[in-house]
């Protein structure tokens, strides 16, 4: 699934970039996919109308183009944070182009309006940023591009920002992974393991809870010895407020590390730099944030002040 594309390099073929962000400042809204691919060379990836380049920090730039191999839209995704913007508002913001002199649009592989879910917003032409999407997403656009070995921000910037996120068992100390509801109500399953860099497997849920796997082997990765866990501080805890969605927490101290629980109720977990997790309980459905407690290594519990 993925296969090589007028020029690109084919999806799971490894190719050390090294294009900058400035290499994309002379890139215009209407300029021609031939003449970029003179100025750029070939990227990395090739989706349909989409050339997707690896920056040398890891980011990715998707250039997407219409019928006639024109540009029509950009996307530029961060490596750290995985979100998505507009390329044009990115180079507005650097002072390189006037604020809204371009434009992006959602990823072909959305199939409702693009109206977006949480914490998630768009731009005029539909744009994703954010978390999250209430969007259903076509199949067959991951049948066709998507393959084992992607790192995330390709797959976000070619697809779209995943419908949510779960748990293969919601143990301790374990990761979660990404969630794509797909048109026929199934949800695709996307493990990029603990370090949450490049796809290692997939599998879909079927409407009755059945798994089949769909890409790789659908076993959990065992936990690297050498893996080691982002930390958050207790004064991001204590900034939260009760009532939060879960998108607003995660768009304020980042994504959980893993699930505690279990698929009905579940809490999520952030690691502390001392060893210590705080725990964050949500009201039924995991819709709204009720309350956190900060646990020790030791087992010691302690409630966490929120606002």
């Amino acid at each position: 699934m993925g296969s090589e594309d007028g020029g690109g390099t084919g999806y799971g073929v490894s190719v050390q970039s090294v294009l900058k962000l400035s290499d994309f400042y002379s890139v215009a809204k209407s300029s021609t996919r031939e003449n970029n691919r003179t100025m750029l060379g070939s990227p990395q990836y090739t989706v349909a109308e989409r050339d997707a380049y690896t920056l040398q920090d890891g980011s990715t730039v998707t250039l997407i183009y219409d019928a006639k191999g024109v540009l029509s839209d950009s996307l530029y995704t961060e490596q750290e944070s995985g979100k998505s913007y507009s390329l044009f508002d990115k180079l507005a913001l650097l002072g390189v182009l006037k604020s809204g002199s371009g434009g992006t649009s959602s990823a072909g592989a959305v199939t409702t309006d693009g109206q977006s879910g949480g914490s998630q917003s768009e731009t005029s032409e539909g744009a994703p940023t954010g978390v999250f999407s209430k969007a259903t997403y076509k199949r067959a656009a991951f049948d066709e591009a998507l393959s084992l070995y992607l790192d995330r921000p390709t797959v976000l910037s070619t697809f779209g920002l995943p419908t949510g996120f779960t748990s293969r068992n919601y143990k301790k100390d374990s990761y979660i992974l990404d969630t794509y509801l797909l048109e026929d109500g199934s949800m695709l399953l996307l493990d990029y393991g603990y370090d949450r860099k490049s796809l290692r497997a997939a599998a879909v849920k079927a409407t009755d809870g059945t798994v089949s796997t769909y890409l790789g082997t659908w076993s959990g990765q065992a936990k690297p010895a050498d893996f080691i866990r982002p930390t958050v501080t207790i004064n991001q805890a204590t900034s939260l407020s009760k009532g939060m969605t879960p998108e607003k927490v995660y768009e304020k101290i980042g994504e959980p590390m893993w699930f505690e629980g279990n698929a009905a109720s579940y809490r999520d977990a952030y690691a502390l730099s001392d060893g210590s997790v705080v725990y964050l309980e949500y009201e039924n459905n995991h819709s709204k944030l009720l309350s956190a407690y900060r646990a020790a290594a030791d087992g010691k519990q302690t409630a966490v002040t929120l606002k």
